[in-house]
């Protein structure tokens, strides 16, 4: 269906020591304590996908600053009694 409707991605993936394949990741997890810093403003937290319904599905990167600022706003609502 991809092919069809012409939403296969193309281009090219620049590998380094730092890209790592998402499949070998689930079947072979790191072991043990990662000991990584986190800038909360400039790391990825996430990616929000588009449905691609005005053309090309397109991913908006979310920073770990932005999910707890989200995180704290539910948890506002839940203690307040928010629906």
């Amino acid at each position: 269906m991809g092919a069809l409707f012409d939403k296969i991605p193309r281009g090219k993936i620049e590998k380094d020591s730092t890209t790592y394949c998402f499949k070998n990741l689930l079947k072979h997890p790191p072991q043990g304590r990662l000991n990584g810093q986190v800038d909360p403003m400039k790391d990825l937290a996430y990616i929000l996908y588009t449905g691609g319904t005005t053309g090309f599905p397109k991913g908006v990167p979310g920073n770990h600053l932005g999910m707890i600022s989200y995180v704290r706003d539910i948890e506002e609502d839940v203690v307040a009694g928010l629906p």
